[in-house]
């Protein structure tokens, strides 16, 4: 499957098992990826697992710390991988030895217990937890490892994608009688062990084609288009990130939020991190001004509006100062976008209710509304950070559009064509909703551009009568323009009604 350094032992003692595993150890570090296959028993004792080595006696259920061979030994032999770490387990088998209870404690179970996998770990059973897998005919390999072998060598298989298919092949292998189970934590990013074939395409696929693959949440309609384009370098690619984000659902945190008045937004704390800034030059409607990539350091917690700030919100900040926003904003005729007079927040060009996103929004505006928050509760309030914003969009994915719940913004509301009242879609994972879509959000930023001198800690530059920039994408964009690296600028005193903001506060 393209691995460089290979090695099979067999049938290995407990001290050659961990000089292996030490061996095995030093060599990962220097790997992007490391893989551990293991056929043979398997037992747990306690919530640990232990593989069993063949001159393993396990008179005594407490035997197996000091005989076998723990899993967790196991997982840190591929530790040093850079990119990916993966443990498989041919080894839920019935467990060949009469144990008997010491101690107090039981003795050991069927099968192999649960883990936790960490950061970019794929730990992969071949049955799941508490139950056994079957060894298959002898002379033969076992209905897993023919499953393993079968999707380990095809090229562009998502790694997620190469796991669900090993499943069901085992299922129906077994005749449903051992499931398969994997235990991962992986980010955004498409992984291949075999990548795609090259194109052989001379022409990009037409735009419906990339509008299912950017909006679709039918895997047969993915799966459709992987069939007849999988193999191009980009709308195939980006098919199978999307089918590998709805093969695993975002584990969303419900974190606590805070309102600091009662016409206040909802916060939410974002904490400190650090990401890779950026569209991919590869990315659909890619601009130079969306690169390079580049790491950045979050290095202080900030909190973000949980939506977008609504109308209703907007309307009591006008009320309680007499703030009067021009009455001129850039309407879209289905042709141009063109300046209407008698336009403006109250009145944009759909129906609005208090509910939506505010539009129609001049960086001016949204900064005289930050500073009436932060007037009002005594705090500082403020507009978003370019890498403020992409980092809390992105929340800890790498992939062309964020989150799973961000590719939310479905045809129905792109086909729509007016905002959706906030908290309609799913939060991404740091709780946060419309990161993408609904309308853009002005930041903090002045437009440079690329990020050729951009600040390792993200910090704005600092520019003379510049243009601001907007993140996120609108209602009226092509869905092809909702990708987490999107940039769009303007004068900070033009309105468009596509255009509206949410904010952030720094803590102390």
């Amino acid at each position: 499957a393209g691995f460089e350094d290979v090695r099979h032992v067999t049938d290995l003692s407990a001290e050659k098992m961990r000089n292996e595993l030490k061996d095995f150890s030093s060599k990962a570090t220097t790997a992007e990826i490391a893989l551990i296959y293991y056929a043979g028993h398997g037992a747990e004792l306690e919530a640990e697992n232990y593989l069993v080595p063949v001159d393993a006696k396990l008179l005594r259920s407490t035997d197996l710390q000091f005989e076998a061979i723990s899993l967790t030994s196991v997982r840190a032999a591929v530790a040093g991988a850079g990119k990916l770490r993966m443990v498989v387990l041919d080894a839920c088998r019935n467990n060949p030895f009469k144990l008997a209870s010491a101690n107090g404690k039981r003795a050991a179970s069927r099968g192999l217990s649960s883990i936790e996998p960490g950061a970019g770990e794929v730990v992969s059973y071949s049955a799941k937890e508490g139950t056994i897998a079957q060894d298959g005919p002898a002379n033969s390999n076992s209905p897993f490892a023919s499953a393993l072998i079968k999707s380990l060598n095809e090229p562009g298989l998502e790694i997620r994608l190469m796991f669900g298919r090993i499943r069901d092949d085992v299922l129906i292998a077994t005749k449903n009688e051992q499931e398969p189970y994997t235990y991962a934590s992986l980010g955004g990013e498409a992984i291949y062990l075999k990548p795609p074939v090259a194109s052989p395409l001379s022409a990009s696929p037409v735009a419906l084609d990339w509008q299912v693959v950017s909006v679709s949440n039918s895997p047969s309609v993915l799966q459709a288009f992987l069939s007849k384009y999988g193999t191009d370098p980009i709308y195939g690619g980006l098919a199978a990130e999307r089918l590998a984000l709805l093969a695993i659902p975002p584990k969303v945190e419900v974190r606590p939020t805070f309102r600091d008045c009662l016409d206040c937004p909802e916060m939410i704390n974002i904490q400190p991190g650090r990401f890779i800034m950026g569209a991919a030059p590869n990315e659909p409607s890619f601009d130079p001004i969306e690169g390079p990539q580049h790491p950045v350091t979050i290095a202080k917690k900030f909190a973000v509006s949980k939506f977008e700030i609504t109308l209703g919100q907007f309307k009591a900040f006008a009320a309680a100062t007499g703030y009067k926003a021009a009455s001129t904003c850039l309407i879209f005729s289905g042709t141009e976008w063109k300046p209407q007079n008698g336009r403006s927040f109250l009145s944009p060009n759909y129906t609005t209710n208090d509910q939506q996103p505010v539009g129609c929004m001049s960086w001016n505006d949204a900064k005289a509304y930050v500073a009436w928050l932060s007037s009002r509760t005594g705090d500082t309030y403020r507009l978003l950070t370019e890498a403020e914003w992409e980092y809390a969009a992105r929340a800890g994915t790498s992939n062309t559009f964020g989150a799973n719940a961000e590719l939310q913004t479905t045809e129905a509301r792109f086909a729509a064509k007016y905002p959706s009242d906030i908290g309609s879609f799913q939060a991404n994972a740091f709780g946060l909703h419309d990161m993408l879509g609904n309308v853009w959000e002005w930041t903090e930023d002045c437009l440079v551009a690329g990020y050729q001198n951009a600040s390792p800690t993200g910090e704005p530059p600092i520019v003379k009568n510049c243009k601001r920039t907007y993140r996120g994408g609108g209602w009226a964009q092509e869905m092809k323009d909702l990708r987490v690296g999107s940039r769009g600028y303007n004068a900070p005193d033009l309105r468009v009604d596509v255009i509206g903001l949410r904010v952030a506060k720094t803590l102390d």
